[in-house]
Order: structure tokens, then sequence, then C-alpha cells
């Protein structure tokens, strides 16, 4: 069965909130290829959770409109924020498994549109420094004008991190007041603040 193009893809400037694309995306049946997608340039994020066919759908769209080449970061989850320990690296988000799951979705797709290529990139070459690793990597397939899709749950809050305290067991954070309270103000803010505050290096080119 062919794979229907991605119906939901917010613009860069959207005014719609995250708190609010969840709640309608989970009021009803949930499917992860239902995601919905920022576009921030040729970058593409996800608002929400996202499951193994969340960006199937989407390079369908981008397809449709020319695309041939796609570039898709993958081997890791997302978090609001997400946690930094004091030498810098990334914590709880780093999974092999995802690794696995996009391959095969991108064998699917080659399966099904024999005109394209995807390139599967393992985000996990740098835990330390995520950020800046992740900016620069995306910046040179950007140059090139490749679409780039950050293949995990939230990944328009990619950028935003929250420093583990000196003491404390990490998984801990999770319910701490602090946290919990930058959990919520992300989550309510719009789109157009959060690509402004996290994605400006991509709106400059």
């Amino acid at each position: 069965m062919a794979t229907k193009p991605t119906n939901t893809l917010y613009n860069h400037n959207s005014t719609a909130k995250p708190s609010v694309v969840s709640k309608n995306l989970l009021s009803g049946e949930v499917k992860d290829e239902d995601c919905p997608w920022v576009q921030v340039g040729q970058l593409y994020l996800s608002v929400t959770i996202t499951g193994e066919n969340s960006w199937l759908p989407l390079v369908a769209l981008l397809r449709s409109q020319g695309h041939k080449n796609f570039k898709v970061c993958s081997g890791r989850h997302g978090d609001i924020p997400n946690i930094v320990d004091r030498k810098g690296m990334t914590l709880n988000v780093f999974d092999n498994k995802h690794i696995a799951e996009d391959k095969a979705i991108k064998a699917r797709a080659l399966k099904e549109f024999t005109d394209i290529t995807i390139e599967i990139i393992d985000t996990q070459q740098s835990k330390t420094d995520q950020i800046k690793w992740l900016q620069q990597e995306t910046q040179k397939h950007l140059k090139s004008n490749i679409p780039v899709i950050y293949a995990w749950c939230y990944s328009l809050f990619t950028m935003c991190e929250f420093s583990m305290p000196a003491v404390g067991d990490s998984l801990k954070l999770y319910e701490k007041v602090e946290y919990v309270n930058a959990q919520n103000a992300e989550l309510n803010k719009t789109i157009a603040e959060l690509v402004l505050t996290y994605f400006p290096w991509v709106l400059k080119g």
C-alpha cells in the first residue's frame, strides 16, 4: 500500500503551541504516521511523540515536492528539556534500537520510492556536546539543499537543555519541580518562539 504524504506540516512561524498540538493528537486514535512536523528551512522537526513510521509520510510529501535525497538523523530519543551532565553529555536518550528501526523504514522507503536516496545518520557519534555536533552536521547537508529529518520524539526541543545538578540521580530530575516547570514552559511556547530560540542558525542559512 502506498504511503500517504503527511498531512500536518507546520511553518516555522506558526503560533500553534506544542501542548495543544499534543493534546489534539492524543485525543483520538494515535497512529505514528500522523506525527505532525515543523519545517525550518529544509530541517524537519517533530512536535510530539513519534513512532517507527512517522518520518516515512514526511519523505513521501517531500518527494512529491521534488526532493530526491534525504538525511535522517537517528539513534536517540527526545526529551523536554534534554538533561545534560557536567561534562556536556546528553543523558538517557541514546538508543541503538532506533538505528535498526530507521534502517528498516529506509528499506521500505527505497522499495516504494525507487528514485530517492536516504542516509541514516547516527547521532550517537557525539554524545557529548550533542547540540554543537548536530548543528555542524545539519548545516553541512542544508547547504547542499538536502532535507534533514530529526527522527525522534519532540525533536523541536532538541536544542533545549537542562543541566544536571552537581549531586543527584539524573533519573530523579524528571520528578523535580524545576524540571517539570521547565518542561511546561517549553510546551506552552509557540512553535515560532521555539524556532527563534533554538534554530535561528537554520533561518539565517
